[in-house]
């Protein structure tokens, strides 16, 4: 990294300026910023191709008081970027950023865990990852004070779509799962035990795909909460990104046989917009693979099920993978009533069990596809395959009922 003018390429692919500026990172050094921002918390709700200049208390004619601090929360319409330009001057002591500190994150977290932050004399331009982008900055000097403008703009043209991306872009016989790998996970818990029932899948800001066999049961969308952004549901402070989300409203496919488990498939309806960050987004629905069946390819399941029949849920997020067997293959060994809208796996010591029921099945290139969604078996990890619902036979079924929902063109 250079300074002193010098242009300074961050891996996010912003660019940045600096004068005399010194640069740190939360994720190297935390500071706690719970509670600092009861008497200078603001929303500013920007609509596309807007602009505002979000300048400090005082600006230009004074500083900002000392021993003060201020958090200015940036919105922009779903599918939207934020783009912030800076102008600070922020007391610094001789080597470090030390009683005054100037904030930016470019993810959504209002604790500012993640983001950066600055002192010193220069300017640093910043783009919002989704559609959400935070300024702040505190003091706890008692002498000094600084000052920052920044001029803040959405694009005028949507940003690129965005799904199947794993936080760091980088179940029977499983493994945990890095922290957020999968962050279109959704927990699908029953409000008045607190207990999870199934698993279930992000596709858009709105809406969520489950198994229609998670319902029969739990029908009520009162009693349903979607938890989102989870790992450890024994650890609720983690993860930075969890987040519980209201349903009000469930559309199971008309067709759906609770015999057979034939058309599987569902769609909550969370009551606000989920909020996309590092940790929480969509999977991209397979629409780059209509007519694909993926025999013999190795899909991903993950969920927090039993990791044994009748044994207890994982407490953390587990994936493994499993080997599609063909349909011809699937019913000769015990499913003569197999329908090409549904799915087999099959991988010796492996499988999805209890609880993991309407969690999806990925296929992992550069980005997670959800192509299936996890049904029924015979016990836990038998000499049976399990069978799964296609995503694919119904993406103009799930189209019909997500209102206006935008699905990204890129992966059409």
């Amino acid at each position: 990294m250079e300074i002193n003018g010098r242009s300074v390429k961050m891996n996010s692919g912003s660019l940045i300026i600096i004068t005399n500026l010194l640069l740190l990172f939360l994720s190297v050094f935390v500071r706690e910023t719970t509670g600092l921002f009861e008497n200078n918390d603001q929303v500013i709700n920007l609509q596309a191709s807007q602009s505002v200049y979000v300048n400090s208390p005082n600006y230009p004619t004074y500083t900002y008081q000392p021993g003060s601090s201020g958090r200015y929360v940036v919105t922009a319409p779903n599918g939207y970027q934020i783009r912030a330009e800076c102008k600070i001057n922020i007391p610094k002591a001789s080597t470090s950023c030390d009683t005054n500190l100037f904030y930016i994150a470019t993810d959504y977290n209002l604790n500012l865990l993640g983001a950066e932050y600055f002192c010193g004399t220069g300017s640093v331009t910043r783009v919002s990852l989704f559609n959400r982008l935070i300024i702040a900055y505190t003091s706890t000097s008692t002498q000094s004070a600084g000052y920052f403008s920044c001029f803040v703009s959405v694009s005028a043209t949507e940003a690129s779509c965005d799904c199947g991306w794993a936080r760091n872009q980088k179940i029977v016989g499983g493994q945990v799962a890095e922290v957020n790998a999968y962050v279109s996970m959704a927990g699908l818990v029953y409000r008045p035990s607190g207990s999870l029932f199934c698993g279930g899948t992000i596709i858009s800001y709105r809406y969520i795909i489950s198994a229609a066999h998670c319902f029969d049961t739990f029908n009520q969308p009162a009693d349903i909460v979607a938890r989102l952004g989870d790992h450890d549901l024994t650890q609720p402070t983690e993860t930075i990104y969890s987040v519980d989300m209201n349903i009000v409203r469930i559309v199971r496919n008309a067709n759906y046989n609770p015999t057979t488990a034939a058309n599987d498939i569902a769609i909550l309806t969370t009551a606000t917009d989920i909020i996309y960050t590092r940790g929480v987004g969509p999977a991209c629905l397979p629409f780059l693979y209509t007519s694909s069946f993926f025999d013999n390819k190795i899909l991903t399941a993950v969920g927090w099920g039993s990791q044994a029949f009748a044994g207890p849920l994982s407490p953390v997020l587990r994936d493994v993978q499993l080997n599609v067997i063909s349909n011809s293959n699937c019913a000769s060994r015990g499913f003569p009533n197999l329908i090409s809208s549904q799915l087999c796996t099959f991988t010796s010591g492996r499988d999805t069990c209890q609880t993991d029921s309407g969690g999806a099945l990925y296929y992992k290139t550069t980005r997670s596809f959800a192509v299936a969604i996890i049904s029924f078996g015979v016990a836990c990890a038998t000499q049976t395959p399990s069978v799964n619902t296609r995503v694919n036979s119904f993406l103009t079924w799930i189209q019909q009922n997500t209102p206006n929902a935008k699905f990204c063109s890129l992966y059409y």
